[in-house]
């Protein structure tokens, strides 16, 4: 839905959008825009073409009225205020070392107050479910089970605050999708 309350969850469906209308080769634009969506590490080369996008976008900005070419049928056209601008610059660039990014992912991730409601949900999974579950859980990347994840080396940067903080809930689970 891009009409939220949450500024956030716009601006991610709104560049959600841009990656699935802009990068040429599909195959890569669904899993730009998968890992974008669901996972709290990318590849660098995705945060490289999100980012560019990014840029590009905002460099066709007219008095914060964006208008984007989505393929050859298709357009998306919003307004940008000024604050999104600051979102945006954190998207692109930030502080955040992938260490600080797994560290605050873990605290919220795994707090130990929540095991509780941890143990509940595992147990109405099927038990490769959980396992595979526990796997997303512990590194926040959507993958097929046993896949090499090393090159998940970038924060996903619109996961996380400028400040660095964990924007989603300790149990979110793209199965059920964001809230």
């Amino acid at each position: 839905m891009l009409n939220d309350i949450n500024p956030v969850i716009v601006w991610r469906n709104i560049l959600l959008l841009l990656i699935l209308g802009n990068i040429p080769d599909k195959v890569v634009a669904a899993d730009v825009a998968l890992h974008f969506w669901y996972s709290a590490f990318i590849p660098a080369e995705y945060h490289f073409q999100v980012s560019h996008l990014l840029l590009t976008f905002l460099m066709q900005t007219k008095d914060g009225e964006i208008i984007v070419p989505l393929g050859p049928c298709s357009t998306l056209s919003f307004y940008l205020p000024e604050k999104a601008s600051y979102l945006f610059g954190h998207w692109i660039s930030s502080s955040i070392s992938i260490g600080e990014a797994q560290e605050e992912y873990d605290r919220v991730r795994n707090a130990p107050a929540r095991g509780d409601f941890r143990d509940r949900m595992y147990a109405r999974l099927n038990p490769s479910h959980r396992v595979a579950f526990q796997e997303y859980r512990r590194f926040g990347i959507v993958l097929p089970f046993g896949a090499a994840n090393a090159h998940f080396n970038t924060p996903n940067l619109s996961l996380f605050s400028p400040h660095g903080k964990w924007l989603q809930t300790d149990y979110a689970d793209p199965l059920e999708g964001w809230e």
